[in-house]
């Protein structure tokens, strides 16, 4: 696989696609990671959260793709319904 955006280093992303995961892995991981965030900072009062429409529409997000994982039986995060 040939990979080149930009100025990138084609070894480099190569090695991570191939050690680490794929752009769809590593992108779950970081989503992952940023609702726990979310779902902290929630249970700590912050208010604004609620009413804030990027992590409305990350949410939902979410949920689309905690279904598609479970529908094959994988493993996923799913936001908390309030």
């Amino acid at each position: 696989m040939n990979i080149t955006v930009g100025q990138s280093a084609p070894d480099v992303e190569k090695d991570l696609l191939s050690d680490i995961g794929s752009y769809g892995k590593q992108n779950g991981q970081v989503a992952d990671a940023l609702l726990v965030v979310i779902e902290q900072l929630e249970a700590l009062g912050d208010s604004a959260l609620g009413d804030d429409k990027a992590v409305a529409a990350f949410k939902e997000l979410m949920h689309s793709v905690a279904t598609v994982k479970e529908r094959h039986n994988r493993k996923a995060c799913r936001p908390r319904r309030r």
